[in-house]
């Protein structure tokens, strides 16, 4: 009988994206063998599927994106119905500030998900999405796709209890 797919090694694709996540965040080598002792292992190379799309998920990969693609760069993303919420920034210059709504519901999806410390929503909004805050509709619907994310792939709080 063939193994569980989450018990199948990494994918070359997903061995592409762990490093490309790297290369995008300037982690470190040491920082990086340091994650990987989560798994007990010294290379993503011996990951499981299963594994590797976690940690892929930890180094904050757009979600959307198969593992091995490009992710789309942030400046261009835009949510699924922009009549709802404007871009960050119009032809003109102005730069648009994150909604209440958005804001609200970063403060939701980040209450929903099992952090490893108590900062760790902004120590994961600085490694995976380079923000210190939220500041632009832009910023905020990166944010909310990201926790969104974090939350598909198994994060959240009732889901790991």
């Amino acid at each position: 009988m063939a193994a569980e797919i989450s018990d199948r090694p990494i994918t070359p694709a997903q061995v592409k994206a762990v490093h490309v996540a790297l290369h995008r965040l300037g982690i470190e080598d040491a920082d990086y063998r340091a994650m990987l002792k989560d798994w007990n292992v010294s290379t993503c190379k011996d990951l499981t599927r299963r594994q590797a799309s976690d940690l892929i998920a930890r180094l904050g990969r757009p979600l959307a994106n198969p593992p091995g693609s490009r992710p789309k760069p942030a400046a261009k993303r835009r949510i699924s119905n922009p009549a709802e919420t404007p871009p960050a920034e119009d032809g003109d210059g102005v730069i648009r500030l994150a909604t209440n709504a958005q804001r609200n519901l970063i403060h939701g999806l980040a209450g929903e998900i099992a952090w490893e410390s108590e900062d760790g929503f902004r120590r994961w909004l600085a490694r995976s999405l380079g923000l210190d805050r939220v500041r632009t509709r832009d910023d905020a619907t990166r944010a909310i796709q990201g926790l969104k994310g974090l939350k598909a792939h198994g994060h959240a709080k009732e889901e790991l209890e």
